[in-house]
């Protein structure tokens, strides 16, 4: 939580590695706007403020939070997959210092005054940064808000947006983002533990039920043009019900050596170790 120029900011942030297509995470996203209960048990109700003229989808939503207990307004905007154009800093590495033959055997020369620990040891240089470009393909939804309270009959002007995006890693692998910033003038703000916990809870609800259902039905959910609203939602019943292998099992000398070398494969799989994420910028 920080405070600048009379706003609190609140801030959560979650991010997890999904073993699935980016098309079938944002699929995922647009059903939230209209069947959030389906994806979010956090979430008491929502209703429509308002929909677009043209494709009937909803724009605006009032949504209630069980904890916090939160009621908020925003609007809604989305874009499909595409590729942007992103920065990211990067450590810069130091080649090697060169060793003549006349120095071999000498001692390195003495820092400048005032760079020397307590002890008189050189003191680490900070490491340096270069700033890159790369293409990323990515989704996202963004519920910007400007209104929240506690009851119906208080509510006050906010400000900050709500980030759910994902960004493909590789073939049919994505990282997952919920990036959570409110801002707010009012002198009791949203408990930020429970909004932290609620963000986790966002990104490990969505990586288990896309996992699941791109596992029951690969050759469906796997390309974006063969899937229909109502086959995609009848795999999302089933994936609801179903489980994974249990780790007590994943946990025998066969499926260690298995998860040990990437080569796991079904239900199993899901045990190897995600990559590092990329952060959002």
């Amino acid at each position: 939580m920080t405070e600048e120029d009379g706003i609190t900011w609140i801030n959560a942030n979650s991010q997890v590695s999904l073993k699935c297509p980016l098309h079938l995470v944002y699929n995922m996203l647009e059903d939230t706007v209209e069947r959030a209960h389906e994806y979010d048990r956090n979430i008491l109700k929502y209703k429509s403020l308002g929909r677009n003229n043209a494709s009937k989808r909803m724009i605006k939503r009032e949504m209630w939070l069980r904890k916090p207990k939160l009621i908020l307004r925003h609007d809604i905007s989305n874009s499909p997959p595409h590729v942007e154009i992103r920065t990211r800093e990067i450590p810069i590495e130091k080649p090697p210092a060169p060793i003549g033959e006349e120095g071999e055997g000498e001692e390195p020369p003495p820092p400048p005054e005032g760079e020397e620990g307590a002890e008189g040891e050189p003191v680490e240089e900070e490491p340096q940064f270069e700033t890159i470009e790369e293409d990323i393909t990515c989704a996202y939804l963004h519920l910007n808000l400007h209104e929240m309270g506690t009851v119906i009959t208080e509510m006050e002007p906010t400000t900050g947006r709500i980030v759910f995006e994902a960004r493909e890693t590789d073939v049919e692998m994505c990282d997952f983002e919920v990036d959570i910033k409110i801002g707010t003038t009012s002198s009791g703000p949203p408990d930020t533990e429970a909004l932290q916990k609620w963000a986790d809870s966002l990104s490990s609800g969505l990586k288990n039920l896309s996992e699941k259902m791109i596992y029951l039905s690969p050759n469906m959910l796997g390309n974006p043009t063969k899937c229909s609203v109502p086959l995609y939602r009848s795999i999302l019943t089933k994936a609801k019900k179903f489980e994974f292998i249990s780790e007590h099992l994943a946990r025998s000398p066969s499926a260690q050596t298995l998860i040990r070398d990437g080569s796991a494969c079904g239900s199993l799989a899901r045990h190897i170790p995600p990559r590092p994420m990329s952060s959002m910028n």
